[in-house]
This record gives structure tokens, sequence and C-alpha cells, in this order.
């Protein structure tokens, strides 16, 4: 498990490095007056809550991409309610392939539910793209047993599961990609090639998934007074407001009966 956690601070490290070497809109020094040790307390408890859960990893990194993709990072995706970005359409603007690539390698830890990759067992085993045979007769078989639909799961990464690495593109290499969309990479030469070579080095691998989230968190910001901090992160300011409103007056016409 003290693996696991290092090798998740590791790649936290790398984009807190990257955010301050970064010339996006956001500013590091943004909470230098009011908490000067923000960052260290950050990082300390995250690593904490990666010793004691690993797969906290996973869901911080599936909270930023749910919300950065859609429609820039405005934390919209804490919003409660019909619009929330959890369903939204992805909006892929500005990034390249380095970024597709690297940010496709989050999927080294993991799960999924049965019915969100039986495309590559059935009816019979899909060949485009390709996959392992014995791969897919073990999801099958697997699969079979899952009743009711989604309730069995799945790894992401059939090697080393829990642990944020390198190991991803391997599975990839040796079509045993989970979704069609991951197992994808390796039939464009371009993408190929870069995933190729982030199973030959890790270290390539971390560096750019850094740079990529960094990137990504930097996609159409809301700055100035085009934004708010919330008191509640579920809900605008103006809806606290309005329930607020409403239970002060709830409660004066309970007083009043």
């Amino acid at each position: 498990m003290a693996s696991r956690a290092a090798a998740a601070v590791a790649v936290l490290a790398l984009v807190c490095a990257a955010v301050h070497s970064s010339e996006g809109q956001l500013s590091p020094n943004f909470h230098a007056a009011t908490c000067p040790d923000l960052e260290h307390i950050v990082e300390f408890h995250v690593a904490e809550t990666f010793r004691r859960d690993v797969g906290v990893a996973p869901a911080l990194i599936r909270i930023l991409f749910h919300d950065c993709f859609p429609q820039g990072c405005d934390a919209s995706v804490l919003l409660t309610g019909n619009n929330s970005e959890l369903n939204a359409v992805p909006n892929q603007s500005r990034l390249d392939v380095a970024d597709l690539v690297s940010l496709s390698g989050a999927h080294t830890f993991g799960v999924a539910h049965c019915p969100a990759f039986e495309d590559r067992f059935k009816p019979v085993f899909d060949t485009n793209p390709a996959i392992d045979s014995k791969f897919a007769t073990s999801l099958r078989n697997k699969c079979a047993g899952d009743n009711p639909a989604g309730t069995l799961t799945q790894n992401l990464d059939v090697r080393t599961p829990d642990v944020f690495d390198n190991k991803y593109y391997f599975d990839l290499i040796a079509r045993q990609g989970l979704f069609k969309s991951d197992q994808g990479l390796i039939d464009h030469p371009t993408t190929k090639r870069m995933a190729t070579r982030f199973s030959l080095n890790q270290g390539a691998f971390f560096e750019q998934f850094a740079r990529s989230m960094t990137k990504m968190s930097n996609m159409d910001l809301l700055t100035g007074n085009k934004g708010e901090i919330r008191n509640n992160c579920a809900a605008p300011n103006r809806r606290v407001q309005d329930i607020e409103t409403a239970a002060t007056g709830d409660e004066g016409i309970a007083a009043d009966m």
C-alpha cells in the first residue's frame, strides 16, 4: 500500500510543479497571504487519504476530468441537479494528441462495470479494435455471473490495478485494453508510437500526464468577476440564498399559526 501511495503522491507533486511553471490564468500565489501552507496541507491530507484508500486516487482524477472537459474548470461537477456535468459531452478543445494519450493513462487504476465493456466480448469477440482472445474469454466468463447487471466490476489495468504506473500501456500493446476507446490508441501510428514510448519510459508518462492535467485544469477558467466562490460547494450562492429565504419564510408562517 505504501508503494501505491508513493506513486500517486509522486504524480501529484509533478502536477503541482507543472502548475507553478505553467503560464495559465491561475495564480500559484493566490493563497500566499491568507494560507501560506495551503499546498503542503493539501498534499499531506491527500497522501494520508491515499494510504487509507487507494480508490480515492482515481476518484480525484475523475472529478477533475468531468469538471474540466465539458465547459471548463468551474467546479460545476459538484453541483446537484439535472444540469450536472457528470453526464455532459466532453469538450476536447485545445488538447493535442499527447494530452489525450497521456490522460487516457489515468485508466492505470479504477474499475468498470460489465455493461460498460460488454461490446468487447458480445456477441462474439470484437475484432475492431482487436482484443486478445484469452482476455475476451475471461471477460465473458466473469460477466456471465453479472446478475443483476452492473453488479460485477473489472479492473481497468489487468497488471497493476491499484498502482499509478505505466502498465496500462502494456495492456494496450498486449491487446488487453478494457474499452474500445483505449485499445484504439494502438491502431493509429501516431498514438501507437506515443503509447509505446510511455510503456518503455514511465518517467516520460508521468511528466506528460502532469503537463496534460495542468493544461486541462486551465481550460476556460472563470476569472475576475465571471464566477463566484461558493458558500456551499453543491449549489450556486443564489440558490443557497433562495433556499435560506424560503426557509425563513416557512418558519415565520409556522410561528404565526
